[in-house]
């Protein structure tokens, strides 16, 4: 039987007539933007009678320019050299003469995955390149691969009990590109035995003309039965700033073997748990840390350990397995990925007597599709432990967050706890904007001959805490100077840093603050008898605003991941003789996705029988969503854009009229 499907399958990638798809094929003329066309993407899974499974695509494309040459030059395939071979069976490129190009041998590497060039143990994360030659305009790149199960010996799991254990297969298919597709097609074989789930979620993110049915076609042949999902005339995906990924917006099939979320957890259950251990190395490192502390500092202190002291593997959860290396392994690495990591920490905890389970989530902005249990679903892994008032959560992979905050493309997620026994959906935690703050208070004095000088405070919690620690934390000192000469340049041409102090930002208990103090000559513009200048806005990137705004309109939702809030809190010190002529005008607008608002004043004082005064500026913009929409996007750019008009920030002086 499996000989017979792999025939079947053979055959499937050879029905296509080559040369007629490229004699066929539309020109750059009836896709003027398009950098490359996809004239046939076909992916074919077969299931075997014991749920393994073997892979194999095909994939035709035709290069329009230099931006089609960068997406499709080099195919990319990963794979998990520990359980799967891949071969390559066609890589050439069909030049505008008829000549055909074959790759040479020497244009296919095989290298371990980027994110592991460092980490032994992940090894048989692998992926296989193929660059193409000869990739003029119009130029046909042809490429077909398969992806096959390694044959094994009885596991060790049957060797003892006498079974084998028990395989799934899952996975999704997404109908959409970078690039314009004219058939996007998979294909599914499965025994008639051997039962599974699929659901298509996702519409057009507008309407387009297809042909063809994304409904499966359904043929029954010698015992398995095929389903065929087809897609024509796909509209290319065009990238916008912070929009949610493909398989978001896409149309995209899920599939699953898994009858329910209890069998699932059942089998994630097994593989997380049996990684759980201690050796005496560990037992003595947790003495240390757990010393006469309390159950939370406890909580706190093995979380610190694990993220300071173990290098981080950035792996989606599932890419080499779902079943971590044995805890006493990964402290013996010093470094992890998030299985691993996670259930590192969950065994020190457990060994002082804190139970805690792993957490599936997806940190994608991808929707998790309840009906459909399938593990294909989730791409990172933390950890919880039961409190009273819900489940605290951690990520042991948050190196640059403040202990206690979940980075934001955690929150507000489904996460799938596994417990020892059963398992539950809950909502991860969702922060108010309080909790992520930029806050500046600026004290600034100005000279007779508008010069400026003075000190900024930032004080950043969340969101901006955890911005700040990446850009900085690793930096020497000399670089964090170097960084804060270039930002404070922002204030004005000719501004400079004077000095400068920050929080440890390493410390990953205190809130991260910094402290500059500059001064920056002809600040203001004098012309006869007043002076204009504007308010200084941040000179750090952490609350970068024109990147959410540019766009007149989106067609996609605009991700923001979290609520927070950007204040400014500004003392000027205006000189002898002048007073305001105009300062911005006191502002409050509010709707459901975006408050801003401003107010200035000046309370004049009497100092040394002279008038003498300061500017008190403050202004506060509170982003209210984590998601904006793109019908709702209008109303909140004009909020946006109230914040970081030059008139809301505009002081004009002039001489005071002495009576």
């Amino acid at each position: 039987m499996w000989l017979f499907l792999s025939l079947f399958i053979t055959l499937s990638l050879q029905e296509v007539n080559i040369e007629k798809l490229i004699k066929n094929s539309p020109g750059k003329e009836k896709y003027p933007d398009a950098g490359a066309l996809v004239l046939l993407d076909r992916k074919i899974l077969e299931v075997y009678p014991d749920k393994s499974t073997s892979s194999s695509r095909y994939l035709v494309v035709k290069i329009f320019n230099d931006r089609g040459k960068s997406e499709y030059g080099d195919i990319k395939q990963r794979y998990n050299s520990e359980a799967q071979t891949l071969q390559i069976l066609t890589a050439r490129t069909h030049i505008s003469t008829g000549e055909i190009v074959e790759v040479r041998k020497d244009a296919i590497t095989d290298l371990s995955a980027s994110e592991v060039a460092r980490a032994s143990t992940y090894t048989n994360a692998r992926v296989k390149i193929v660059s193409f030659p000869a990739l003029e305009p119009n130029a046909i790149i042809e490429y077909k691969c398969k992806v096959s199960p390694k044959k094994r010996g009885k596991s060790l799991f049957s060797r003892i009990f006498g079974k084998e254990e028990e395989k799934h297969f899952f996975g999704e298919v997404v109908f959409g590109a970078k690039e314009p597709i004219l058939k996007k097609e998979f294909k599914l074989i499965v025994p008639d035995e051997i039962k599974f789930k699929y659901k298509l979620v996702n519409g057009s993110p507008r309407p387009s003309p297809r042909s063809g049915n994304i409904t499966p076609e359904v043929k029954e042949v010698n015992g398995k039965t095929i389903y065929t999902w087809k897609l024509e005339n796909i509209e290319p995906t065009i990238s916008e700033p912070s929009m949610p990924p493909l398989s978001a917006i896409a149309p995209r099939l899920v599939f699953t073997s898994f009858d329910s979320w209890d069998e699932l957890s059942e089998w994630l259950r097994d593989k997380f748990y049996k990684s759980v251990s201690v050796n005496k190395k560990m037992k003595m490192e947790i003495e240390k840390l757990v010393s006469e502390n309390t159950k939370d500092e406890i909580i706190r202190d093995c979380f610190l350990y694990i993220v300071t002291q173990f290098r981080n593997i950035k792996l989606d959860v599932g890419l080499v397995g779902y079943t971590p290396n044995k805890a006493t392994k990964v402290y013996d690495n010093k470094y992890g990925d998030p299985r691993d990591k996670v259930v590192l920490l969950c065994s020190l905890l457990k060994e002082t007597g804190i139970e805690s389970y792993p957490v599936f989530v997806n940190t994608k902005g991808v929707p998790i599709v309840k009906d459909i249990p399938s593990p294909s679903m989730f791409n990172h892994i933390i950890l919880a432990i039961k409190e009273d008032r819900g489940y605290f959560l951690m990520d042991p992979q948050a190196t640059n967050s403040k202990f206690g905050y979940l980075p934001e493309k955690g929150q507000e997620v489904d996460g799938f706890i596994v417990f020892k026994e059963g398992y539950t959906f809950e909502k991860t935690l969702s922060l108010t904007g309080e909790h992520n703050l930029s806050k500046s208070t600026l004290r600034l004095s100005l000279s007779q001959e508008g010069n400026l000088a003075g000190e900024v405070i930032f004080e950043l919690t969340g969101f901006y805490d955890r911005k700040a620690r990446r850009t900085l934390k690793n930096k020497t000192e000399k670089e964090k100077k170097l960084y804060f000469e270039r930002a404070t340049s922002g204030i004005a041409t000719n501004a400079r840093l004077i000095s400068y102090s920050t929080s440890d930002f390493k410390d990953l208990i205190a809130s991260v603050w910094i402290k500059t103090s500059f001064e920056a000559k002809e600040f203001a513009s004098i012309e006869d008898e007043t002076m204009h200048f504007f308010i200084p806005c941040s000179p750090f990137d952490f609350a970068s605003l024109s990147y959410y705004v540019g766009l007149s309109k989106r067609e996609y939702p605009l991700l923001l991941w979290t609520p927070r809030i950007i204040r400014y809190e500004v003392e000027i010190a205006i000189p002898d003789g002048f007073i305001p002529d105009y300062l911005p005008e006191n502002l409050i607008r509010e709707n459901d996705f975006a408050k801003v608002s401003i107010s200035s004043d000046f309370p004049d004082c009497q100092v040394s029988g002279r008038k003498n005064g300061k500017i008190i500026y403050t202004s506060e913009l509170v982003f209210k969503k984590r998601k904006i929409n793109p019908e709702d996007y209008p109303n909140f750019k004009s909020i946006v854009n109230e914040f970081i008009k030059s008139k809301r920030w505009l002081v004009i002086l002039k001489k005071r009229v002495i009576k």
